[in-house]
């Protein structure tokens, strides 16, 4: 496993990946590995968004975070 330098996500080592003075860094997505080398970047600069856990209905038929009427 490797951390993408841009988004700090953990990916495999198969993916999109750019060599840069003597190392190989690894990306999750071609856009971050181009995001990586428009400039020398050494903190994760975002983060992608996961998606949202469904919510789950309750007994009174509301979902979580939403009051039953």
């Amino acid at each position: 496993m490797a951390r993408d330098p841009v988004c700090g996500m953990d990916v495999e080592r198969t993916g999109p990946h750019l060599e840069r003075d003597g190392a190989i860094y690894w990306f999750c997505s071609a856009g971050c590995r181009d995001e990586f080398a428009e400039g020398s970047r050494t903190k994760p600069l975002h983060r992608h968004r996961l998606p949202a856990e469904p919510r789950t209905a309750r007994s009174n038929g509301a979902t979580d975070g939403m009051r039953g009427t």
